[in-house]
């Protein structure tokens, strides 16, 4: 997916769902940072592949608000993969 598709991605999942929070991966790629700040989405940034920090994070919030969880599969700045079997 490119940037741009993220960046509006994000964007439009701030206008359906008002309140929505975005869980944000440390090393997510620029464009995806940009596109969640744009959102005005209330954001929480958990250590780099670190899903025990974003479960702490899950922890602390309301369950009722809606949330989505942002990570790229393979980052993109030194290829490593995200074990999302964790996630």
């Amino acid at each position: 997916m490119s940037g741009l598709t993220l960046f509006r991605w994000f964007m439009m999942c701030s206008l359906w769902h008002t309140g929505c929070e975005i869980y944000s991966d440390a090393g997510n790629h620029a464009s995806m940072i940009q596109g969640i700040r744009n959102s005005g989405a209330k954001r929480f940034i958990f250590r780099h592949n670190d899903s025990q920090h974003l479960e702490e994070l899950l922890q602390r919030s309301n369950p009722m608000t809606p949330k989505i969880v942002a990570f790229e599969t393979v980052h993109s700045m030194d290829g490593m993969w995200s074990d999302r079997g964790d996630y």
